[in-house]
């Protein structure tokens, strides 16, 4: 988000909701530990519930089995609060 033009464009894509799932989880498989905590920080708290629901298995990878580039970004705090919300 520190791309002068991300928050902007942040207000548009989240309306295509659903069809940013596949996308997300696509971050999410990468070892980009940055880009995955400004799309579960900022993007994930833009979007519906259902969303999250979505996403369960791949944040509860994150939760359970976090990689190094998780751990250093602290992904596992930001998950246990997405995971709440999408219960």
């Amino acid at each position: 988000m520190n791309w002068p033009i991300a928050s902007e464009l942040q207000k548009i894509i989240v309306n295509f909701e659903i069809e940013l799932v596949p996308h997300i989880q696509r971050i999410l498989q990468t070892d980009d530990g940055v880009w995955k905590y400004w799309i579960l920080s900022s993007l994930l708290n833009e979007l519906p519930n259902y969303i999250v629901t979505e996403l369960r298995s791949d944040l509860e990878r994150i939760r359970d089995y976090p990689t190094e580039d998780e751990i250093a970004e602290q992904l596992g705090e930001i998950v246990e609060v997405l995971l709440k919300r999408g219960v």
